[in-house]
């Protein structure tokens, strides 16, 4: 959807920017383990008149490993 690893709009402290309808988001939680490793998940959203619609094509749920 974007041409570089991180590009705007971004949430994050500091940072305000407005979300407008037809833009694309990746949404990414991260969580870090100290000593162990990271692990996150994406998914993909377009903004739309209401709200927005998730792009990402995978059932949304948690999967046990």
């Amino acid at each position: 959807m974007g041409l570089e690893l991180n590009e705007l709009p971004f949430i994050a402290q500091g940072h305000s920017y407005p979300l407008e309808e037809g833009m694309t988001v990746a949404v990414e939680p991260k969580i870090v383990f100290p000593g162990e490793g990271a692990v996150g998940i994406e998914n993909t959203a377009v903004v739309t008149k209401n709200g927005y619609k998730i792009l990402t094509p995978i059932e949304q749920k948690i999967f046990h490993i």
